[in-house]
């Protein structure tokens, strides 16, 4: 039979009902995995590298009417991990509330996780610690409720952490005397506390001290830094541990930045010999992005009170740095220059200065007309970053989960739509989004999501190439059917056109009408390899024209093999 024969022929079966593309065993759905989708509220979904593609989640969950807290382990391929309950893992088993949770990977596949207790029945909360394991279980030894990192009297919240390979640092904002200040404790792989009972004072100064970041600093020690108010407004001071939880610097801490106004919400980034700390800085009347370098002797590199990554006239804040790779750092944010939230990048070189051929304020990662919020960021290995954030683009009647790859160079990766690519655009909003690296060039995003009305957890794994993986490959079942999907569908501009492998194959892609006749060739006799491929059709006939509104088949043949799948374009 001859392609054109082949065409119509299939067009008129899909018509029909007839042909429809093969079931996938192991797959990432439309719209992402559901990792939570029971009663109450499953929301602040906060994952880590699994180690082998995937990641492990943590949120916050009300489906007993308090809130506890959750685990669950997605692979690579977008399976819910063999071992782990259904709808989660309970990381604590205490009465009453669990909340605001911080999450650490623990370099063998499993996770560290603190957060604030209120199992006392008071208004204050305390800080516990628990450990899961890769298989779905508390790491053996470990009590049910947590190990009692802090039980002092007066409020601990804001719990931060860092892992390295004999255990986990927490970090915390104390009231335990009059004054809100910094506390520490470490706890090693089995659960048992190292330092003091309720922590060591990492600065106790008179003034209030909050909002603490850390960092393990690759000698089992820490760095931690916070906001302080000693000089009245909002300064960034830092400290450095020891395994034993002795100050390595001076006794309250060196400054970071001490410029006018306020410095707010820092974050910390290890290199070689030290870290990189990036926050959110009103010295010019306006919220701008700033960075500094400490040395592992608490000395800055840069410029006095930083450098600044981002000083438009316009509010940046939300600041998340990822590292380059190569000793500097991006750092994405939100953007107000055009009027309504925009995600920008910039990368920032070793030495403290705007990398060749980026502009001075930033990249514009995504800049359409609507809001942009939340974004987070994850290095692709090659010396680029992937990003994620939360879209109510102009159109949207609510925010959907977008992303974005960069290269190093501050191009958009190649195959990579400009405006971003759509990973889930269902009902209601899709909020607040966490990224791992899938250690193939891509990432596991997940968010909290309402299509079904209240808050659920879900995951999309992104591609390296340039789009969402629709279909998962797991080694498991390496032999199963090709599958094909579209994404988002309907189509206004462009929808994401995946299909999986089991074998090498020569493939044809087309676009065809109803009619059989071919609107847009888009692969023809294509050579490729088992596993997941990734086309993009941009709504476009093959004379460079807007195909009109209306349905069109995605035509797929792949060696003796022939599947469709139905798209509608609307204007």
């Amino acid at each position: 039979m001859s392609p054109g024969r082949t065409r119509a022929a299939l067009a008129a079966a899909f018509v029909l009902g007839c042909v429809c593309p093969a079931p996938a065993r192991a797959a990432w759905p439309l719209g992402g995995q559901a990792l939570c989708v029971l009663t109450g509220d499953q929301a602040h979904p906060v994952s880590v590298s699994d180690r082998a593609g995937g990641a492990i989640v943590v949120w916050q969950d009300s489906r007993t009417g308090s809130s506890k807290l959750s685990a669950m382990r997605i692979t690579s391929w977008g399976a819910l991990a063999s071992g782990w309950p259904a709808g989660g893992l309970a990381v604590c088993s205490a009465a009453l509330d669990q909340t605001s949770h911080a999450v650490a990977a623990d370099g063998a596949g499993g996770a560290f996780i603190a957060w604030e207790d209120y199992r006392t029945g008071g208004a204050d909360a305390d800080i516990y610690l628990q450990r899961v394991t890769a298989n779905g279980t508390l790491a053996t030894g470990w009590p049910a409720g947590g190990v009692a990192v802090c039980t002092a009297t007066g409020g601990q919240s804001y719990p931060a952490i860092a892992a390295d390979t004999s255990g986990a640092f927490v970090v915390w904002q104390d009231r335990r005397g009059a004054s809100s200040n910094i506390y520490a404790q470490r706890v090693n792989g089995a659960g048992v506390i190292q330092w003091a009972a309720n922590g060591l004072a990492v600065c106790a100064q008179a003034s209030d001290q909050q909002y603490p970041a850390i960092l393990a600093d690759g000698s089992r020690g820490a760095v931690i830094c916070w906001e302080d108010q000693r000089s009245g407004g909002s300064d960034l001071y830092a400290q450095r541990v020891n395994a034993s939880g002795v100050s390595q610097w001076a006794a309250a801490g060196v400054a970071v930045c001490t410029a006018a106004l306020e410095q707010d919400h820092p974050r910390m980034l290890p290199i070689v010999g030290g870290s990189l700390v990036v926050w959110d800085d009103s010295r010019n009347l306006n919220t701008d992005i700033y960075a500094q370098s400490l040395s592992n002797a608490g000395v800055t590199q840069w410029a006095t009170d930083g450098v600044p990554v981002c000083a438009d006239l316009s509010e940046q804040y939300a600041s998340t740095p990822v590292s380059d790779g190569a000793g500097g750092m991006f750092v994405a944010w939100n953007d107000f220059r055009n009027a309504s939230g925009d995600i920008y990048l910039q990368r920032v070189t070793p030495s403290g200065a705007i990398a060749t051929g980026w502009p001075l304020n930033g990249k514009a990662a995504c800049s359409v007309s609507g809001n942009q919020f939340d974004p987070v960021a994850v290095s692709d290995g090659s010396g680029g970053v992937i990003l994620s954030w939360d879209d109510f683009r102009d159109g949207s009647i609510s925010y959907d989960i977008y992303a974005q790859r960069l290269t190093a160079t501050g191009a958009f990766a190649s195959g990579w739509p400009s405006a971003g690519l759509m990973l889930c655009g269902e009902a209601n909003d899709q909020l607040l989004p966490s990224i791992v690296g899938d250690q193939a060039g891509g990432a596991v995003i997940t968010w909290y999501d309402f299509r079904s009305g209240n808050a659920d957890v879900y995951a999309m794994r992104v591609t390296a190439s340039g789009g969402a993986a629709l279909v998962g490959v797991d080694p498991a079942d390496p032999g199963r059917a090709e599958t094909l999907e579209a994404y988002p569908n309907p189509m206004r501009s462009w929808t994401a056109l995946r299909f999986a492998l089991p074998r090498p194959a020569r493939v044809t892609l087309e676009i065809v009408d109803l009619a059989g006749r071919t609107v847009r060739a888009l692969a023809e006799g294509a050579s490729l390899e088992p596993g997941v491929h990734a086309w993009t059709w941009d709504g476009r006939t093959s004379g460079g024209g807007r195909a009109p509104a209306g349905v069109y088949l995605v035509v797929l043949h792949a060696g003796p093999n022939s599947l469709v799948r139905k798209v509608a374009r609307v204007e």
